[in-house]
């Protein structure tokens, strides 16, 4: 997996129901901030499979485990478990394929 050339640190985010809005610097120098459409977040998360779950379970009757798979909705895993380092990792995707944002000057 290629990562970007560049260190990137990311200050802050914010998921507001239809965009991430994410503020980062990168090398500990350059501040940058930038809107993305929340739909592409969420894409990312399916694909990557955030929100897919297996439980084991014990079948008493033939005395056997087996798997039990679930699904999470994104709204409540993005609630309940979406961190920093899952944005972290979608901006690592995302900016290898779209224009990094102007810098904001100080």
């Amino acid at each position: 997996m290629k990562t970007l050339k560049r260190h990137i640190t990311l200050d802050n985010f914010t998921i507001n129901g239809e965009n991430l809005i994410v503020s980062f610097t990168f090398d500990n120098e350059t501040y940058y901030e930038d809107t993305i459409s929340e739909g592409e977040f969420e894409k990312y998360i399916k694909n990557k499979g955030s929100l897919e779950y297996y439980l084991d379970r014990w079948d008493y009757t033939t005395e056997s485990t087996y798997q039990e798979y679930f699904q999470k909705d994104y709204s409540e895993w993005l609630k309940d478990e979406c961190q920093k380092e899952d944005v972290m990792d979608f901006l690592d995707n995302y900016y290898k394929e779209n224009k990094i944002p102007k810098i904001i000057e100080e």
